[in-house]
Parts: C-alpha cells; structure tokens; sequence
C-alpha cells in the first residue's frame, strides 16, 4: 500500500513542478518589465531596453518584452541593437500577430537610419592639416644673396674709400711739413717736424693705408659676387590674374 501512494506522490510533484516554476518566472519578468515601463516613460529609452530585454531573458516566452527592448533601442538611437531585436522578433512571433506589421515598419525604419548614418560618416571630410611652409626657392635665395652681398660689398668699399680718403689727406700734410727745411751750420735740415715725429705718422700712415686698401678690396669682391649672383638667378615670372569677385586684379610672382 505504500509504495503505490509513493508512486503517485512523486508524479504529482513531477507534473506541478514545471507549473509553479513558469509562475515564478512570470512574476519576476512582469516586476522587471514594470520598471522598463517607468523608464520609457521617463525618456530614459537605454535603461528600457536594458530592462525589457531582461525581463524577456527572464521569460523568452512573452516576446511583447523583446518587441518593447527593440522599440526602446531604436528610439535610444542603438540602431544596431535595434534591428537586433526586430529581427529577432520577427523570427520568433506568430506570422498573424499584430505587432509583427508594426515590428516590420520599425525594422525598415532602423535599417534605413543605419545606412543614412554610414553615408554620413563616408561624407565626412577630415580637415587638412596645416601647409608647411613653403621653403624658399633657389631662385629667390640666390637673389637673396646677391643682394645682401651687393650691400654690404658697398657698405665696406664705402668706408675703405674714406679711410684712404683721410690718409691721402694726412699724407699730403706730412710731406708739407717734410718740405719745410732749414740751413743749419751748413747743412739743410728739416724744421717742419721732428725726425721722431716724421716716423711715427709714417708708420700710422702706413697701417692706415693698409686698412684702407684692404677694406676696398673686401668691398669690390662682395660686390662681383653679388652682382655675378643677381645676374645668373633665375629670372622671376610674373603673371595678372582678375580678383574672384571681379572687382580688380592679382600680381602673382614666382622665383
């Protein structure tokens, strides 16, 4: 007698089993979905996607939470899971439901705001970078030069041309004073300045000569030089172009 009532003891267990188990899956997807529902109402569409899906994780078989997860992506602005979800849907939910029209209509929506949202990003244009600056070309380089050399060969022949001026000037007063001689116990010397004074300006005379000299001669070959680079440089090509409003015109030069 006991072992029949044991027997049908553990069938019923067995049978009720799955029953009680659905229902407490049930009610914890339902208390999850409600707060899904509180938060698209909110506007916070990524916190009811999250949760819808959770609660359809919870019970797989009531796909209205993965409909409502896939609607609730779509309006967060995550196409991908999104369409995801629709799709998902699609395969799973009776072809007679009445959401299945409405979960078609979101699908082609998402799909189409997936493709215009690539078509943005290809549009995109990276700005340029910054140009480098343009190094200067041998041309206006070389006339560069030329004309620094030019200058200065002047500036140095210039100031080599006054020392010499002086000393030309500070010579012709030593000979003068050279000149002047006197008859002294029968023979002529000279009065107009002293022997040890004679050699002293002789000899600054001649240093002064010397730097006179010299700075023309620095001064004449920076002058060949630059007037030899100005002369073999590329010549500069110029062009008029008309303004784009029309309004006047542009004088472009390249070296």
């Amino acid at each position: 007698m006991c072992r029949p009532a044991l027997s049908l003891l553990l069938t019923c267990s067995l049978a009720f089993s799955p029953c009680v188990y659905a229902s407490e899956t049930s009610s914890a997807a339902l208390t999850v979905s409600r707060q899904a529902l509180e938060a698209y109402k909110a506007k916070r569409y990524k916190q009811a996607a999250t949760l819808y899906r959770a609660a359809w994780h919870t019970n797989p078989g009531e796909l209205t939470y993965l409909y409502n997860a896939a609607r609730a992506f779509q309006l967060a602005g995550f196409l991908k899971d999104s369409e995801r979800d629709y799709v998902n849907f699609l395969m799973k939910a009776p072809a007679k439901s009445a959401a299945v029209t409405k979960a078609r209509k979101h699908l082609d929506e998402v799909r189409r705001a997936r493709r215009k949202r690539r078509e943005a990003n290809k549009r995109k244009v990276i700005p340029p970078a910054a140009p480098a600056p343009r190094p200067q070309s041998t041309g206006t380089a070389q006339r560069t030069a030329g004309w620094i050399l030019l200058a200065g060969g002047l500036v140095v022949a210039g100031v080599g041309g006054g020392v010499l001026l002086v000393a030309s000037s500070d010579q012709a007063e030593l000979n003068r004073k050279l000149a002047i001689t006197k008859i002294i116990d029968g023979e002529k010397k000279i009065v107009g300045i002293s022997k040890i004074d004679a050699d002293s300006e002789t000899t600054r005379l001649d240093n002064q000569f010397y730097l006179g000299w010299g700075l023309a001669g620095a001064g004449a070959v920076g002058l060949t030089i630059g007037a030899l680079l100005l002369a073999t440089a590329p010549a500069a090509r110029v062009s008029l172009s008309p303004w784009p409003n029309g309004r006047g015109m542009g004088l472009t030069m390249q070296f």
